[in-house]
């Protein structure tokens, strides 16, 4: 911990890097976020996962883990290719999905 408390001091210039952990999962749901219309995307292969949701927290927050190889760590945030593995392309168009019935919604309200 030391050493990435040390690393973000560096990068940023602030003397107390200590997280603020209660009072962000206090503001934000910590575990079960308090949101709506959040897609969960992650990827088995992904450094983070561990750190993110890891199941649907509600019907309007969606998870979706894929399992491919290279799918990992913002993958799913470049531009579309043919190449793309399956299982990658399969997590976008249910995020499509759900962004398509989120919006519908919105211009119902």
């Amino acid at each position: 911990m030391n050493y990435h408390l040390e690393q973000c001091s560096s990068v940023f210039g602030i003397d107390n890097m200590t997280p603020q952990t209660d009072y962000i999962n206090s503001l934000f749901g910590g575990s079960t976020p308090t949101a709506s219309n959040v897609f969960y995307s992650d990827f088995w292969d992904d450094p983070w996962n561990r750190a993110s949701v890891n199941q649907t927290v509600s019907e309007d927050q969606p998870f979706v883990l894929t399992t491919c190889d290279g799918c990992g760590h913002c993958q799913d945030l470049h531009g579309k290719m043919e190449s793309d593995p399956q299982p990658l392309k399969d997590s976008r168009s249910q995020f499509e999905e759900f962004m398509k019935s989120w919006l519908e919604e919105d211009r119902k309200n």
